[in-house]
């Protein structure tokens, strides 16, 4: 499937099948909300292949941009995606990262590389308290207007929570009665708005992430030098008690 209006086809296909009804809506949510960094028509097709086991991705534009050469490993499992290059989206082989480490065990350099790619693309990560907490802020920038746009705003906090928190514990996204109620009286085409809507508020609250984790951090520094500095106070007025 490497001609890319076919593929935009096929991406489409998948986006109406994984959110056809609530049931399969929750699980598409629930199972690629940690998986941010990927665009929403790639997301789609990588979880109608992997379903709960979809493994974080990696391009072959990308492997070859660092010199590794993904011949070398036939049997990890890809799917026909889209990544970025450069201001364009093309149709890419996007491969499990998973499967190429496990390849990647006698390959030394190979394996580096990977590392390395994966470690540039981390984004700071925090406790789920506080990552909770800032997408709440982040997303209520935008005040909703429907019934339907308070749903998408629930949803993008779970996706950005999920994406950005350091530990991940089972947290299932489930719809409550109200929803799977509006959801099951809505054309199949507002359905799939609102999963693709969702991410997309989260990627565009993403930055308010960075911030709120950047000023939480200067002032856990700062209250930890001033705790420093009053404890060094203490001790030296004790020693001219004595």
């Amino acid at each position: 499937m490497n001609d890319y209006s076919k593929l935009v086809d096929f991406s489409k296909e998948m986006l109406q099948k994984w959110t056809h009804n609530p049931d399969d809506l929750e699980k598409l949510i629930d199972t690629t909300a940690k998986h941010l960094n990927i665009s929403n028509p790639t997301r789609v097709i990588a979880f109608d292949k992997w379903q709960n086991k979809m493994p974080d991705l990696i391009s072959r534009n990308e492997l070859r941009e660092n010199e590794i050469m993904i011949q070398k490993y036939p049997h990890v499992s890809y799917i026909q995606g889209f990544s970025k290059v450069g201001k364009h989206w093309t149709s890419d082989r996007l491969y499990s990262v998973k499967d190429l480490k496990n390849d990647m065990w006698e390959k030394p350099t190979d394996y580096k590389k990977l590392t390395k790619i994966i470690k540039s693309k981390e984004k700071d990560r925090g406790q789920y308290e506080i990552i909770s907490r800032l997408a709440n802020k982040a997303i209520n920038r935008e005040v909703p207007k429907t019934t339907m746009d308070k749903l998408q705003h629930r949803i993008a906090k779970y996706v950005l929570t999920e994406a950005r928190s350091a530990a991940h514990i089972e947290r299932p996204f489930k719809f409550s009665t109200e929803e799977r109620t509006l959801l099951e009286n809505t054309t199949s085409q507002d359905k799939q708005n609102l999963f693709t809507s969702a991410v997309r508020l989260a990627w565009k609250a993403e930055p308010q992430i960075d911030k709120g984790l950047r000023r939480t951090r200067e002032h856990n520094i700062n209250h930890s030098l001033v705790k420093q500095m009053s404890l060094g106070i203490d001790i030296a007025a004790n020693r001219k008690e004595r």
